[in-house]
């Protein structure tokens, strides 16, 4: 991994698991470099020694010794890193985990849908359903189908590729017989939160709203019951594998940054139908805050009389988004419509819709221009669920930052519009699992 270490937690042992998912710890005979070893592949497709030693801080000898110690007890194997033939010399060999191949499963979270994704830690997509859990109050016992379809991993086969343009390509079907060699085994989960979470609290608790609270333009969004407190404990308990939750715009800056060819420090702003969120990655670290509402931009402040927001705040930018946006649009067609239908007016060139979007790009370029003025980001990146229609936000968010923020800042920020689409959130989630199986390792120095 060549990006910094994020800070964060996750729950969950880290030691093997056979293919029902029963943890237990390799043997003492491997020593400590050698549950290191075992550790970083469980979170990985399969590396060299070189990249061990160097990912572990560990000498090369020290590595090739661990190595060998867990090949003799059938925990790892070599595996060609390529088929091409080398003139001179042993041709470079690959060490994989032995007996399954691991996988991480995700779920994301989205105004009462839940998909679950399947990934190899190279974006291989394994498999994926949707279920449709609502706003149920029952805790994480709501999600209990999501739950039993990740226990069944291992008796799946591979269905597509996550690529990194946002795509599914199809690799095969359901009827591909697995690599019985290998079968999948589930290594970590993360969760996607769409709201402001904090690792150990979760959603942050002094500022809920009732969820019969009403604002002008319709319910206050409530939050989702089963992240009022950290769900990671008992999901961990549940699934026998580390769980870690976050910030679904903070998974998706992290998939911009480590797939997108984002070098430097980004801002990721997402639009959904209800408003935007955003990510920042600073210093190759991700920025959550002290109570994890670090890029939270829906919720800064802008009328000192607007209406009650579900953050427990009044007058909040989200305010101004998602309904409004349609109540404004509505006279001009005698259909009712949604937000989905005034992104697909404007992707279509219609005028009124087409502003709108635009001035949606204005409101949320006005804010974002001082904090570009504060951070000096190399990039903004404008992502999520408006589509085609992002150009005109992203022309927007241009014209804003190029009038209001320091010339110097303007003419050194880029605004990118996400060519990841959903998988950013995917991608991210890997790279945030990999960044949490090193921290774990650790503990073995």
């Amino acid at each position: 991994m060549s990006s910094p270490p994020i800070r964060h937690s996750s729950v969950g042992p880290s030691s093997e698991r056979d293919g029902a998912g029963t943890s237990h710890a390799p043997g003492p005979a491997v020593g400590a470099a050698g549950r290191r070893v075992l550790g970083y592949l469980e979170r990985s497709d399969g590396t060299t020694r070189r990249t061990l030693s160097q990912e572990l801080a560990l000498p090369t000898p020290t590595v090739v010794s661990a190595v060998a110690k867990l090949m003799d007890a059938g925990l790892v194997e070599e595996y060609a890193l390529s088929d091409t033939p080398v003139r001179t010399g042993r041709p470079a060999g690959g060490v994989r985990m032995a007996r399954a191949r691991p996988v991480l499963g995700f779920l994301g979270w989205d105004t009462g849908s839940l998909t679950v994704s399947v990934v190899t830690y190279a974006g291989e997509l394994v498999a994926s359903a949707d279920f449709d859990i609502g706003m149920r109050p029952d805790g994480v016992d709501a999600l209990e189908p999501a739950l039993a379809y990740l226990a069944a991993v291992g008796t799946v086969s591979p269905v597509g590729t996550v690529s990194p343009v946002g795509t599914v390509s199809p690799v095969g079907t359901v009827d591909t017989p697995p690599d019985t060699s290998r079968p999948d085994r589930l290594t970590a989960v993360v969760v996607g939160a769409p709201a402001p979470f904090q690792s150990g609290v979760g959603i942050p608790a002094s500022r809920f709203v009732p969820a019969e609270a009403t604002q002008p333009t319709g319910p206050v969004l409530p939050f989702v019951p089963w992240l009022r407190t950290d769900p990671a404990p008992e999901l961990s308990g549940r699934l026998h594998v580390p769980v870690i939750v976050e910030n679904n715009a903070n998974l998706a800056a992290l998939g911009e940054h480590a797939a997108g060819g984002v070098g430097g420090d980004l801002i990721y702003v997402r639009f959904a139908e209800r408003g935007v969120g955003g990510g920042l990655v600073l210093g190759g670290s991700l920025l959550r805050g002290t109570s994890g509402f670090g890029g939270e931009l829906g919720h800064i402040h802008v009328d000192d009389n607007g209406p009650l927001c579900a953050c427990g705040g009044r007058g909040c930018l989200n305010s101004l988004l998602g309904q409004a946006m349609v109540d404004t649009v509505q006279p001009l067609y005698a259909e009712p419509l949604t937000m989905q239908d005034v992104v697909a007016l404007a992707r279509a060139g219609e005028p009124g819709p087409s502003r709108v979007l635009t001035d949606l790009g204005r409101t949320v370029g006005r804010r974002l221009a001082d904090l570009c003025t504060v951070l000096n980001p190399s990039v903004v990146v404008i992502g999520g669920q408006i589509g085609a229609a992002t150009d005109l936000v992203a022309n927007g968010i241009r014209e804003q930052i190029d009038r209001y923020a320091s010339p110097i800042v303007s003419a050194a920020v880029q605004i990118r519009v996400s060519t990841l689409g959903s998988t950013a959130e995917i991608l991210g989630a890997i790279d945030l699992s990999r960044l949490d199986g090193e921290s774990a390792l650790r503990g073995y120095r």
